[in-house]
């Protein structure tokens, strides 16, 4: 896990390489200087949405999971490739920008320069969905918000189609802001283990733990406790029968 975050960290860092060598190449104005910043905030916009508690909760899913080679395989190294190519082509949208900040651009520039973003926030609902069997709608909803804003890309400046899906980026994290803020600390049911459908031997554990009950293993049942008692009973009664027969004997002696 910590590899990939250091392979995700090191594409949002030749990104931001990229987009500073681009403008220096090019004569530094006003529109340029903003497109620059654009594509800085979009980038730390992507590392945020990447490394805000993210690993923490994929480790603690895999930990819980009973196939975490087979869930790992599949987020980590075929889902990722998603991620990886939403970062490059983000930076190849910059680069777009950056050069043209005022101009129109054409549509399968506009198009390259929606789908660095969107395909970013797809890849990451890809991810926790195979995770933890929940869909993320806050991304979702921005992965959709961006492919309509590279709709419209073909009829505004390049500059304005940057900061657009900078807004959706910033949206999408205040949205997550704001709804842990109004959980007062409170996990998630994304960050509950047990409310997902993939630990299904978690949640029986905490249903039967919250009734005061004991917790039995896939395939058993609470059968085994009376049976426990049948047993105990069963030798108290050859206890006092022993007892009987002792004091039997001695009188009769």
């Amino acid at each position: 896990m910590e590899r990939f975050a250091l392979f995700i960290l090191i594409a949002l860092g030749e990104t931001i390489l990229r987009t500073g060598a681009t403008t220096s190449q090019l004569h530094l104005d006003l529109p340029r200087f903003a497109a620059f910043m654009l594509a800085f905030l979009g980038t730390a916009a992507l590392w945020w949405l990447y490394f805000d508690g993210f690993r923490r909760i994929a480790r603690q899913r895999l930990e819980l999971a009973s196939n975490p080679v087979q869930l790992a395989r599949d987020a980590y190294i075929y889902l990722h490739v998603v991620l990886v190519a939403g970062v490059i082509l983000s930076a190849v949208g910059d680069k777009y920008v950056i050069a043209h900040p005022t101009a129109v651009l054409a549509g399968a520039e506009a198009a390259v320069i929606a789908a660095g973003p969107a395909l970013y926030l797809l890849g990451q609902v890809l991810v926790r969905l195979r995770l933890t069997g929940w869909v993320y709608w806050e991304r979702l909803a921005g992965a959709v918000a961006c492919v309509l804003v590279g709709v419209i890309g073909t009829v505004v400046p390049g500059l304005a189609l940057a900061s657009l899906l900078v807004v959706v980026l910033v949206v999408v994290i205040a949205t997550e802001l704001v709804s842990e803020t109004r959980r007062g600390g409170v996990p998630s049911s994304f960050e509950q283990p047990e409310a997902s459908s993939r630990y299904p031997r978690l949640r029986r554990r905490v249903k039967a733990t919250a009734r005061g009950g004991a917790w039995c293993p896939a395939g058993t049942s609470a059968r085994p406790n009376a049976k426990l008692r049948s047993s105990r009973f069963l030798i108290r009664s050859l206890g006092v029968r022993s007892q009987k027969s002792g004091l039997q004997t001695a009188a009769t002696g």
